[in-house]
């Protein structure tokens, strides 16, 4: 997993376009938001995945080497293009987490665990996923 370090607090926005290449198809690849690394434990952290064959799930990941806690099920998605390419964002605003998908909306939860932490990419399983314009960015408060 690649991780890039962020303290932006509570007003987050991540980007990156993906390239699935190869292996199981109903295996997730995406990003990994709000990262907390432990020396003795396992991460803490959210993850916005999709898969090959047209699904998205938002999970959280409380370390300890716990079970992800779904925030949101496996949902098919039109918007997601299979084996092609896809463009994956996440919106963190006050503690709601909006997700889209080729520039298309799909879930909005509000979760407020972790509000700071590093920021990457993640491959489930046996498969092969290419990275490009990972973009991080502080959104402002509007007033």
């Amino acid at each position: 997993m690649g991780n890039h370090s962020t303290t932006l607090g509570d007003h987050l926005y991540v980007s990156v376009t993906t390239q699935w290449l190869r292996g199981v198809k109903n295996n997730g690849y995406g990003i990994t938001f709000y990262r907390k690394i432990y020396e003795f434990s396992a991460d803490s952290f959210y993850g916005f995945s999709i898969s090959a064959n047209g699904n998205f799930v938002l999970s959280r990941w409380d370390g300890g080497g716990s079970s992800p806690i779904t925030l949101v099920n496996w949902t098919y998605s039109s918007s997601i293009n299979g084996e092609g390419t896809n463009t994956l964002s996440v919106l963190i605003e006050d503690s709601w987490i909006e997700t889209s998908i080729n520039g298309t909306l799909v879930a909005t939860v509000f979760d407020d665990t972790y509000t700071e932490g590093g920021v990457g990419v993640m491959i489930g399983g046996d498969q092969e996923v290419a990275f490009d314009d990972l973009t991080v960015g502080a959104i402002a408060p509007l007033d």
